[in-house]
């Protein structure tokens, strides 16, 4: 199961997922990525711990959570962000520390 409401995202441990990733601006037009942008999604127990549990980084831009990045971790509640590292040296995260759920599962 995967599924995102607002910014919340919910996935059984071991699944995979895509996420659209668009960055819009304030006037609501899509920011279209640089040579030398960067986007980091990034996964930690809380936004305090300074242990990464896994980091992407968007491809055509699409995040691919593959299994290998949830097997590992317990089922419950993790926090998760999303930030843009433009070429010039701007940072901005665009999606603010939110949930991120990884589920229970019968099946690995």
């Amino acid at each position: 199961m995967f599924k995102i409401i607002g910014t919340k995202i919910f996935l059984t441990r071991g699944d995979t997922a895509f996420i659209d990733i668009k960055i819009l601006r304030m006037d609501g037009t899509e920011y279209q990525l640089k040579a030398g942008d960067q986007v980091l999604f990034t996964v930690k127990k809380n936004a305090r711990d300074e242990t990464v549990l896994f980091q992407k980084t968007p491809v055509d831009g699409i995040i691919k959570i593959s299994p290998a990045d949830t097997d590992h971790l317990r089922f419950g509640d993790y926090v998760y962000d999303c930030q843009l590292r433009t070429y010039d040296g701007i940072v901005q995260t665009f999606i603010p520390p939110s949930l991120f759920r990884v589920t229970e599962e019968v099946t690995y």
